[in-house]
């Protein structure tokens, strides 16, 4: 028996979730009635169309009818591009280029056992990676729905920083996390009924989080351990316990990084000798890389940790400077130059 060969277009999780979204708050009574032509155009906006943000009717179809000659035009235009040239810099100068160091170690791991130096590499790489890829599109996407006019909802605020795995989840994906929240957490319950059914109910909507990943048990496992993670975590803040900030900075991340591994790892057989290889019950072990694949990993990771968010940089730092036209336009040639110069490397959340 063979299995069916579907053709499905890109981003129908992401199209699917704004419209159930849509007819969800018209059940509860939104009472948001619009006109075709406005409707059609909420669910066509292409920036986000393919791999979000999230965006509810009611956060940008008032905006359709205002005029987009309006005085900021300029000012949207050139902040627009400038957020939309740094999304095109995280994906083609650091995503693409770390997912070459991720890759191999995670293709090797999945024939032979990885030793620490190698399994700590790839990981830390497709950490940095995934980040760099899914962020990248956001600012694409808002940076070209300013560009319309049009302010579309952050979906990243600096996640690797995060303080507790609670504090992640209001960080990354920040649109997901809120549609988990408000239309799968919520209507199982919330926090009503005790501790006991808030864990079980921040379990299953984080178990059905991982699965709209991808009909793999590794995405499930991936969903319920960050919703473990939460249920500890609000037990943890529950009873006033308190870490020093660097060493729950720490565990967060390490504890995010395990979950990564699970999320990249093609099978439990993969993901547990990486975990082994990370323990370092494989060995040691030594690895030499190129200058440009150390650039991106220690220039992403300060990035990550330390610099200015994109959305902070283009929207509030930056003031429009024709100066600054000419090196823009150069960067966005050379990034254009990189991609053509590659192998087509597609957005990790297409897949989704």
């Amino acid at each position: 028996m063979h299995p069916w060969q579907l053709i499905l277009p890109l981003g129908i999780s992401f199209f699917v979730f704004q419209k159930i979204s849509y007819l969800i708050d018209l059940r509860r009574g939104d009472g948001h009635i619009y006109g075709f032509l406005d409707f059609c155009m909420f669910v066509m906006f292409f920036p986000q169309l393919i791999a979000g943000p999230l965006v509810r009717h009611n956060e940008i179809i008032h905006q359709f009818g205002e005029n987009p000659r309006r005085p900021e035009m300029w000012e949207n235009l050139s902040r627009g591009f400038i957020l939309f040239l740094i999304g095109v810099a995280k994906k083609v100068g650091l995503a693409d280029t770390l997912a070459m160091v991720a890759d191999p170690q995670f293709n090797a791991a999945a024939v032979a056992p990885l030793d620490a130096v190698h399994a700590w590499i790839g990981t830390a790489a497709y950490t940095l990676q995934i980040y760099f890829d899914f962020s990248g599109y956001s600012d694409m996407a808002i940076g070209l729905g300013l560009m319309f006019g049009l302010r579309l909802p952050l979906n990243f605020n600096a996640p690797y920083r995060a303080m507790s795995v609670r504090d992640f989840w209001r960080r990354w994906h920040i649109t997901l996390s809120r549609f988990l929240r408000d239309y799968l957490y919520i209507p199982l319950g919330g926090n009503r009924g005790g501790a006991a059914r808030q864990m079980v109910n921040v379990v299953v909507t984080m178990l059905l989080g991982g699965l709209w990943h991808g009909a793999n048990w590794t995405f499930v496992a991936w969903g319920s351990l960050h919703g473990a993670g939460l249920a500890v975590n609000h037990l943890w803040q529950e009873r006033g316990l308190r870490l020093p900030r660097p060493v729950a900075w720490l565990m967060t991340l390490l504890f995010v990084m395990a979950g990564w591994v699970l999320f990249r790892s093609p099978d439990f057989a993969t993901a547990g000798g990486v975990m082994q290889s990370l323990a370092g019950l494989h060995g040691v072990g030594h690895i030499t890389l190129d200058r440009e694949y150390v650039a991106a990993l220690i220039g992403g990771t300060a990035i990550a940790l330390l610099g200015p968010t994109s959305q902070e940089a283009a929207l509030q730092r930056l003031t429009p400077d024709l100066r600054l036209a000419i090196p823009a336009g150069a960067m966005l040639v050379y990034l254009l130059l990189l991609v053509g110069g590659r192998l087509p490397n597609v957005f990790i959340y297409f897949q989704f």
